[in-house]
């Protein structure tokens, strides 16, 4: 009785049948198209040269490949889409402040559109496009990561490996600027003043950013190999780690550079409290970073370093800025001061086209926007969008709790204790930058927030205390 109620053994003609059925093709597209367009996030032109849009300026973007993978989710991932019972609290906060975040600012820039008559420009549609798809992209991706803990690993792995790239190239630049110009010609990896390494961005906070994240990633992976006396998975992570904050130094990126060693300072301290303990593991963390940080003073080019330490003394007090108003600016501060009484002018929001009336002008752009994360969403949507942003990172963070509790292994904690780290970055960057929620980078960290250290709700532990 007991053997005819056991299920029938599936053959392996069966099995094959089953992962090459049209839903997992497809679904396996999509992935791969995401996965793609995670790794080609290293590279970044401007979408538009002198406001006018070309072939040239949309040669190759990552915006193709997520809107590929978005156009075939449309048939295989939309009914795949969870219930909104079957969602946690958190995970329901996220997806309501994101839908609230697009829907404040698509009517704002159509009441604009009206009141202001404000067309698009090529600048107002690339912000469009890029918010909705970014937006879009989170559920389709947070579904598969959710039912594939493989594809969850790989788009983990893709985002703190694609910067390896960059990273090639600029000490192949230093060490052999010939061999590099005779390979790649007129590939400019640098800023067109020649001081601050940019990659294949067009800006080096970009680069910035994706070496910062990819650092984060890999920290406290760098450390349990320490720890653990894995000597050649440890060097190895080690030196790709320098070389990481070495390109993020180079890019002369302030902001980044002090977050991301407050952030390894602070993700050392975790790994130590909460799994390894012991002293000695504090100081053997305080050594690796005392490390870096004295090769990261010694390694990088003379005039990258001077030009990190005039940066980090430059004083606010000089002009550098003049608003569209023809108010003089002094800083970022007072480029703060001018878009919180735009914001405060405008509860509704001005919406993605803000720019065409509300900007900055100096000699080396032709505007500046609001350079904070929530000034910028207060533009796009008004007051709703700028509380749906924080509640965003505040439904984000509130699943970080069971996102370690998730955890199989220890090194699925330190694995999701990197992607919390490179959260918090970019998080914290965006408030001095204004890199909008939408972004592909904030989407695909978010959905890795999300899902967890693992995709299953309960696991055995294997780690020795947990957060």
């Amino acid at each position: 009785m007991q053997d005819s109620q056991q299920a029938a053994p599936e053959f392996p003609a069966t099995a094959r049948a089953r992962r090459h059925a049209p839903g997992s093709v497809t679904a396996g597209a999509i992935k791969v198209l995401i996965l793609c367009g995670a790794a080609s996030l290293i590279y970044y032109r401007p979408v538009s040269q002198h406001g006018i849009m070309t072939l040239h300026t949309i040669s190759y973007r990552s915006d193709f490949l997520f809107a590929a993978a978005a156009v075939v989710a449309l048939f295989a991932v939309s009914a795949r889409l969870p219930r909104w019972g079957s969602l946690s609290v958190p995970e329901r906060v996220v997806a309501a402040a994101l839908a609230l975040y697009l829907a404040s600012a698509l009517v704002a820039t159509g009441l604009s559109a009206i009141r202001y008559h404000l067309g698009f420009d090529a600048l107002g549609l690339a912000e469009t496009l890029k918010a909705c798809l970014g937006i879009i992209l989170v559920p389709i991706t947070y579904v598969l990561a959710k039912s594939d803990e493989g594809f969850r690993r790989w788009l983990n792995v893709t985002l703190w490996a694609s910067p390896m790239i960059p990273l090639v190239l600029g000490v192949l630049l230093l060490a052999r600027p010939d061999v590099y110009h005779a390979a790649f010609g007129s590939l400019r990896l640098m800023e067109p003043d020649g001081y601050r390494f940019q990659g294949l961005t067009s800006n080096p906070t970009q680069l910035g950013v994706s070496g910062g994240v990819a650092a984060a990633m890999i920290w406290p992976i760098s450390l349990l190999g320490i720890f653990a006396r894995r000597a050649g998975g440890a060097v190895a992570a080690l030196i790709y780690l320098w070389g990481l904050v070495f390109i993020t130094f180079w890019s002369v990126s302030r902001s980044v550079l002090i977050v991301l060693m407050l952030l390894l300072v602070g993700g050392a301290a975790v790994l130590c409290r909460k799994v390894l303990g012991g002293p000695g593991h504090y100081a053997g963390a305080a050594l690796v970073l005392a490390l870096i940080g004295v090769l990261i003073v010694l390694v990088p080019p003379p005039h990258a370093v001077a030009t990190f330490g005039s940066r980090m003394q430059a004083s606010d007090l000089r002009p550098m800025a003049q608003s569209s108003a023809g108010d003089e600016s002094l800083g970022r501060p007072q480029i703060w001061r001018y878009f919180l009484g735009v914001a405060l002018a405008h509860p509704f929001g001005v919406g993605f086209n803000y720019e065409q009336r509300y900007s900055f002008k100096n000699p080396f752009q032709t505007h500046v926007n609001a350079q904070n994360n929530v000034l910028a969403a207060w533009m796009y949507g008004g007051v709703l969008s700028a509380a749906s942003l924080l509640g965003v990172l505040g439904g984000s963070l509130w699943a970080v709790p069971a996102g370690f509790r998730r955890a199989r292994s220890l090194m699925d904690y330190v694995t999701y204790l990197g992607v919390v780290l490179a959260f918090l970055l970019v998080w914290a960057v965006s408030f001095a930058s204004g890199t909008p929620v939408g972004d592909y980078l904030h989407s695909l960290l978010l959905v890795l927030m999300l899902v967890g250290s693992s995709t299953e709700p309960t696991a055995a532990r294997n780690i020795p205390c947990t957060a």
